[in-house]
Formats: structure tokens, sequence, C-alpha cells
């Protein structure tokens, strides 16, 4: 168990800090993406990707504060990382080169809180509920 709460609270911080640069990205993508197209990924509409990009790092913020004291079920740390993976990947294509640190950190925090559980049950929770969690991962 030691080991497995290791991990989940290296991926809290490590999703702490790519959903809080995360939102600094969102806000200069809003408020700035027009001027700055290179680092931005020259988009439409920056003020609407932006605020998606926020969001999303909403969403990573919160699965990554999930990953905190105890160690959690199967269930519930699989949640945590999808919160953390979606944003993660998403925002490459809504504020180009300003997410790759934010996106590199939230992909090493769902790494981290997957393999915090590699177990046969994680597998086998996978295997079977993935329909289930694709379902109701926003509502969990």
């Amino acid at each position: 168990m030691n080991g497995i709460l290791r991990r989940q609270r290296i991926a809290r911080r490590l999703g702490i800090a790519g959903a809080v640069l995360g939102l600094v990205a969102g806000a200069v993508q809003a408020t700035a993406g027009a001027r700055i197209p290179q680092w931005t990924g020259d988009k439409n509409s920056p003020l609407e990707l932006g605020m998606l990009t926020v969001i999303l790092s909403l969403v990573a913020l919160l699965s990554a504060l999930t990953l905190g004291r105890t160690p959690l079920s199967t269930p519930h740390r699989l949640a945590a990382a999808t919160g953390l993976l979606i944003p993660g990947l998403l925002c490459f294509t809504t504020v180009g080169t300003l997410w790759y640190l934010p996106g590199g950190l939230l992909l090493a925090a769902t790494a981290l809180a997957v393999s915090a559980g590699a177990s046969r049950a994680s597998r086998h929770f996978v295997l079977t509920q993935w329909r289930a969690g694709l379902v109701t991962m926003p509502f969990g």
C-alpha cells in the first residue's frame, strides 16, 4: 500500500502543476492568442479555445486533487486518471505550443495514477467495465 500511496501523491503533485499551468495557458490563449499565433497554434477562435482549455484544466485539477491522502479504489483511481488524460491530450489541439509543459505533466500524472495500482484488479476492472466508465466518468 505504501508504494501505491506514494505514486498517487506524486501523480497528484504532477497533476496539480499541470492543471495550474494549463489554467495559465488557457488564460493566455483567451486574452492574447490572436497576438501570439506562433505560440497558440494560430487558432481562429482563441477566446473560445482558451475558455475550453480553462474548463478542461479545472477538470484535471479536480481529478488531481482526488489522488491525495488515502489509496483510492481501482474505479476511483482510474476515473481520476481519465480526468487527467482527456484534458492532457485534448488541449494539445486548443492552445498549441503553450500546452507542451502542462500536457506533459498531466500525461505523466496519468501514467503514475494508473501504475499506482497496476494489479490484476485494475486490469480486470478496465477490461470488464470500460463501457460503463466511458458513460459515467463525467458524472462520477
